[in-house]
């Protein structure tokens, strides 16, 4: 008959010989314990063993010195739909194994004896667990686990120190630490796990205040991944909360083997001692809401060290801050420098980068927010009326602003930036920034600044006509008003001039937008335009003096759109003394032989047309010396 068991014990046995074979089944409606004094039980690979109450184990090893009590290597499940069960070893039984032990209420050990080996204990009651005993238990494998939604039926309490040697998983449970020590000993980053999901994150627990001394501790010998410490407290947590999840991260700075600690306390700094409105003088507030206690205890190497917060609930804090030295007069709170802030999903991330000043003694760490630099305003302090996004810049060492202007200024944009674009009516004033520091609680002004509006100028300008052929040099004149010292025209054609009063002739029949901009001696601009219409057309003068006084010297036809031209002049004996085609030529009253005719009237035909209309015709023309 096989050695190895299935055992459903509801009933209490006790086991009063050295070694017993057992094979029971026995079924009653009184759920009672395990309870045995003597004799060997061995749960092999693949065996489960089903107890319905508690599991008790009192034997000693005076009594029987080379045997082992209990060797699971199997699955012991202690649960209880009456009474929850506990697993108990007292004096100096003996229990060993690489099985697993399912118990659904209390872990007491009173025994030096109990072997891990590569065991996995998991704890996995609905209702609050206890680790305790008189003596230290040292897990292989600690898992917590139940179904127990709020309060304590979602913790499992330590009331002595625990040592993990391979692998702690949290999930989403609490795990009370209290004023006791939980010792994770396996160097692997992943020795410590727990459920990350908003809400729902398991981690380890302290109790309030200074003197308590409960800790998660860690050992390392990895300098490439980060070391999670999942702490938080259930302890008044704020409003529509039932906890506060406050991780620390470490990551030392070499592969050497070191040992932390990190503890969360949730509670004033202050009532234990470290003042929060006891500062140096770069900074503007610390948290006051709770603070971690990180420490190296074994090893020498400096670390990374990260808290992870949650700014709705702890507010917007961008350094790190260490209590240095015991309490009372003359200590406070330090900066770290080389602090730096990252947001990630719900949380913010603070890192000290190579911090490398530990000891045995609390080293209480929290957040706190930086006094702002008085900042320093620049931008112009002469703008021109009605001008548009002018650029002012504030110079502090935080991200938060605010920005004070005259009621005639509006701001284009940038109104929480360190610049600001700001456009201004014709009344200016002083300007100021303010910087925040990331909570808001502390702000720094600068010095105003003073910004005068001048007047711009008034651009004009007249042409001496505003329907014109083409090839007609129109004069355009400068009206403006004020003290313009550079012009600039733009005659709607691609052409340009900076002259104050130039000349401008169209090739093409159209409508022009000319543009005139002008600059006063403030730099301040103004700009005004008039349409030019081109037109199609031909104007024939009936009179013409060419007597070399510079006035009305030509005959000229002037003319727009015309494709076809010819024109004849003829003296009153019907000879020609003018003969052209091209329509831009004039005549100066000479004959084709160089001669000036006289003074007389002269007749002439004109055939010309347009690619629409026809503007031939014939006339006279007097000429007067």
């Amino acid at each position: 008959m096989s050695h190895h068991f299935k055992l459903l014990l509801n009933s209490l046995f006790s086991f009063l010989i050295a070694t017993m074979i057992l094979t029971l089944i026995v079924n009653t409606t009184q759920a009672q314990s395990v309870v045995y004094n003597s004799g060997q039980i061995y749960i092999d690979s693949g065996v489960v063993v089903q107890v319905n109450g508690d599991w008790l184990n009192n034997e000693t090893v005076s009594a029987l010195p080379s045997t082992v009590l209990l060797q699971n290597n199997g699955e012991i499940i202690i649960s209880n739909s009456t009474n929850f069960g506990n697993f108990t070893m007292n004096a100096t039984s003996s229990v060993r194994g690489n099985g697993i032990y399912r118990v659904e209420q209390n872990w007491t050990n009173r025994s030096p004896n109990f072997i891990a080996d590569a065991s996995t204990v998991y704890l996995d009651g609905n209702i609050e667990q206890v680790i305790t005993g008189t003596e230290i238990t040292t897990f292989s494998q600690l898992i917590l686990e139940g179904n127990g939604q709020s309060g304590t039926d979602k913790v499992k309490r330590m009331e002595i120190d625990v040592i993990v040697e391979d692998t702690l998983k949290l999930n989403d449970r609490e795990m009370a630490a209290d004023s006791f020590g939980l010792f994770v000993e396996n160097p692997n980053p992943n020795s410590v796990q727990n459920n990350s999901d908003l809400g729902s994150e398991g981690f380890v627990s302290t109790l309030l205040g200074r003197d308590q001394s409960g800790f998660l501790s860690r050992r390392t010998s990895n300098s490439s991944d980060p070391y999670l410490f999942p702490v938080g407290s259930s302890i008044s947590p704020p409003a529509g909360s039932e906890f506060v999840y406050r991780p620390a991260e470490l990551l030392p700075f070499s592969a050497r083997q070191n040992t932390y600690s990190v503890r969360f306390t949730y509670n004033d700094p202050t009532d234990d001692g470290y003042d929060v409105d006891e500062f140096d003088s770069t900074i503007c507030t610390v948290n006051d809401l709770y603070y971690h206690v990180i420490n190296r205890t074994d090893g020498f190497d400096s670390a990374h060290i990260s808290l992870i917060y949650d700014p709705l609930q702890d507010g917007i804090y961008d350094k790190i801050v260490q209590w240095r030295g015991d309490r009372g007069a003359d200590h406070k709170w330090n900066l770290l420098p080389q602090s730096f802030l990252t947001t990630e999903g719900n949380f913010n991330r603070l890192t000290r980068f190579n911090y490398p000043i530990f000891s045995g003694d609390s080293m209480p760490f929290t957040l706190a927010d930086l006094f702002p630099e008085k900042p320093l305003l620049s931008g112009p302090t002469e703008v021109c009326s009605n001008s548009r996004n002018q650029l002012f810049v504030g110079t502090s060492n935080t991200d938060f602003y605010e920005w004070e202007v005259p009621a005639d200024v509006s701001i284009a944009s940038g109104a929480d930036n360190d610049s600001i674009f700001l456009n201004f009516g014709t009344v200016g004033g002083e300007i100021r920034i303010t910087a925040s520091s990331a909570t808001g609680r502390c702000k720094e002004t600068s010095e105003p600044l003073e910004v005068a509006v001048n007047p711009a100028p008034t651009a004009g300008f007249m042409v001496d006509s505003s329907n014109v052929f083409t090839r007609f040099n129109v004069q355009f004149t400068d009206t403006s008003r004020g003290v313009p010292v550079n012009w600039l025209w733009k005659f709607g054609d691609g052409d340009s001039s900076l002259a104050p009063t130039p000349k401008h002739s169209y090739d093409e029949i159209g409508e022009y937008r000319v543009v005139l901009q002008i600059t006063d001696n403030k730099g301040c601009i103004d700009s005004t335009f008039a349409l030019i219409n081109v037109i199609e057309g031909i104007n024939i003068p009936n009179v013409f003096t060419p007597n070399g006084d510079g006035v009305n010297d030509f005959f000229r036809i002037d003319n727009s759109g015309i494709v076809g031209y010819h024109i004849q002049i003829f003296n009153r004996w019907g000879n020609v003394v003018f003969e052209t085609t091209a329509p831009e030529i004039v005549w100066d009253g000479r004959t084709p032989g160089g001669e000036m005719i006289s003074a007389g009237t002269y007749f002439y035909v004109l055939e010309a047309a347009s690619r629409a209309n026809d503007y031939s015709q014939k006339g006279f023309i007097t000429v007067i010396r």
